[in-house]
């Protein structure tokens, strides 16, 4: 009997239950625009998974944007309304809400007024049990006390549901009279009179103030007092170094090279003036007390006409002459240096010698291609021959010093016309 009832049961289940199809329109399989993970956007289906773009480029479906088209995805705008679904809710009727219950008002109880003093506690202990004792709950006090009182009504039993606390506003307690006193009513408040405003007072009127003149008071500025002294060569070469000596100083210091009669002191005074305008950055000032310094008073110092002749092959072919000059006086203090110093700066003035040569050369062939005159031949021949030689001398020590010889054979076979001059021993 089991047996064929469980079957029965079996054979109806599937016939009561419904395929998944039954509630496609109520859920769909990928309702994006729900929150879901996915949804079907113009046909296509957006996952999580990649996505063709519009290359064939694998993307992710999320993307809003194609990345190589820049063209709008299935998912380019983010406003989009949740699903319609067809099957409406049951409405419901709204709870409708239920009426409150009405409290019940206490009633007002009995209160015994009496002509007489408040009453004292009764002695007699109330809790003692046995003991008959009729006691009023009212205030704490006993039926004989009250009785000696006088003539009172008598006390209700307090009542649980009429005793509780009414419900509202809570009232201000009953005052107890004494026995035929008349209850007088609370005196109307007046109301606050009106405050009148205060009376507006006039602007006050301007009263003439005495001006003083501005030529009265004179704001006299702190006189520093400047020294312009000179005597302290050494106290004056930082401020030289710095470039920071004052028009006064440098007044004071060229005077001072043209009233003394020794050089040395001369030579001094104009180290620290070279310094001063080289730092200070006027080259032109530099050059005319360079000129002044190694022409009028000292040209011993290789390094001054090491320097001189480096700024003077800046300025092109009419300082080429400058150039030479100075690097030959150099070149007779060279002993000066040691080391590296000597070597790279030996070097250098053979080259400034032999580029400075060049340009002369230069500059009189073009002269004597313009005028092919018996003058204008014989000087271009005669720095020909100069740069000729002054290549050769920067050549050799360059081979001598281990040093680049390339610019040197270049400049050397150029002014000699052929190699073997250059190569020669």
């Amino acid at each position: 009997m089991h047996a064929l009832l469980l079957s029965m049961v079996l054979a109806s289940a599937p016939a009561s239950a419904g395929a998944w199809s039954d509630f496609a329109d109520l859920f769909p399989e990928l309702p994006c625009h729900d929150g879901w993970a996915g949804c079907i956007v113009d046909g296509e289906v957006l996952g999580p998974d990649m996505v063709e773009g519009g290359d064939g480029v694998p993307m992710p479906a999320a993307m809003r944007l194609d990345w190589f088209t820049l063209e709008g995805t299935g998912t380019v705008s983010p406003f989009v309304g949740l699903s319609d679904y067809p099957t409406a809710l049951a409405q419901v009727a709204p709870r409708q809400p239920q009426p409150r219950a009405e409290q019940p008002q206490p009633q007002p109880r009995d209160v015994a007024v009496a002509d007489v003093d408040p009453v004292r506690p009764d002695p007699i202990d109330r809790h003692q049990p046995g003991r008959d004792n009729p006691v009023i709950r009212d205030h704490g006090r006993s039926n004989d006390a009250v009785a000696d009182a006088g003539t009172v009504r008598p006390v209700s039993t307090p009542d649980p549901v009429q005793d509780a606390p009414p419900v509202g506003p809570r009232l201000p307690p009953a005052q107890i009279l004494p026995a035929g006193t008349q209850h007088q009513p609370d005196p109307v408040r007046q109301p606050d009179p009106v405050r009148q405003p205060d009376p507006v007072q006039p602007d006050p009127v301007p009263q003439q103030v005495e001006t003083v003149s501005n030529d009265a008071v004179v704001d006299v500025a702190p006189v520093y007092e400047v020294d312009d002294s000179c005597d302290d060569l050494v106290a004056l070469e930082p401020a030289a170094l710095m470039g920071q000596l004052s028009p006064g100083q440098t007044e004071c210091l060229e005077a001072r090279i043209v009233s003394t009669s020794r050089m040395t002191e001369k030579d001094k005074v104009s180290r620290v003036l070279i310094m001063d305008a080289e730092t200070k950055g006027n080259r032109s000032k530099w050059e005319s007390l360079m000129k002044r310094h190694l022409e009028e008073i000292d040209r011993s110092d290789p390094d001054l006409c090491f320097k001189y002749a480096i700024f003077l092959s800046r300025k092109g072919v009419g300082r080429a002459h400058g150039v030479i000059r100075w690097s030959d006086y150099a070149l007779e203090n060279k002993a000066t240096w040691t080391g590296g110093t000597f070597v790279s700066r030996v070097y250098s003035l053979f080259k400034l010698k032999a580029e400075a040569a060049n340009r002369i050369w230069q500059s009189s062939e073009e002269a004597y291609v313009a005028d092919r005159s018996d003058e204008n031949e014989g000087k271009a021949q005669k720095y020909r021959d100069l740069t000729k030689v002054y290549s050769r001398e920067w050549l050799d020590y360059a081979r001598a010093s281990s040093q680049d010889t390339k610019n040197a054979m270049a400049l050397c076979v150029s002014a000699a016309g052929n190699r073997s001059y250059c190569e020669g021993g």
